[in-house]
């Protein structure tokens, strides 16, 4: 208490010019502390700001990356599911009747098959049937191709089609490919 009427007293005696130059001063610098406040929660809101944004980006990114995770991994159960319908299927032997069927059996060339890795997956390997077919017309290229389509358990690679060189008719060099379970103890 004494303090404050020792204050009391000292503005008191405090002629009227000095008393407003304190009063200034006082008032500017609570401004300045005020300014300085008002800065300092400025910069702190604009970088909380920019650390939620950034968050944000980060949670949408996660997103993405556990959407594009749920159909792999739907689509890794579909493609198990078909190979668990049919261990013993053959690329070579559905080839064989498929041309049977559809009556190309003469126009078949000597097939090419081959077995490799699947690049980034250790459970299964992918055989590849290299198929040339001659002097056949595009009714039976497109019939051929709706029923290889029809089929979930293989899949058309590479098509190659060129004009016959002796009949108004056209070559072409199918390559298909399956998905196989690898045996266990094979070469990866």
């Amino acid at each position: 208490m004494k303090q404050l009427e020792r204050l009391k007293q000292y503005v008191y005696d405090l002629d009227e010019r000095t008393f407003y130059q304190y009063l200034v001063g006082f008032l500017a610098s609570v401004m300045l502390l005020m300014a300085v406040m008002v800065f300092w929660q400025y910069r702190a809101t604009s970088a909380i700001k920019k650390k939620i944004a950034n968050l944000n980006v980060q949670r949408e990114e996660a997103q993405a990356i556990l959407t594009k995770f749920q159909q792999v991994s739907h689509q890794k159960e579909a493609v198990e599911s078909v190979l668990e319908k049919d261990k013993s299927f053959k690329i070579f032997g559905y080839m064989d009747t498929l041309l049977g069927t559809l009556q190309l059996t003469r126009n078949k060339g000597v097939y090419q098959q081959s077995t490799e890795p699947l690049e980034g997956h250790d459970s299964y390997d992918e055989v590849t049937l290299v198929v040339p077919l001659t002097e056949i017309t595009m009714r039976n290229l497109a019939e051929l191709l709706h029923e290889i389509e029809k089929n979930e358990r293989i899949y058309i690679k590479q098509l190659e089609v060129a004009q016959s060189p002796s009949k108004p008719a056209i070559d072409v060099t199918l390559t298909l490919a399956t998905l196989q379970t690898r045996t266990p103890g094979a070469p990866a």
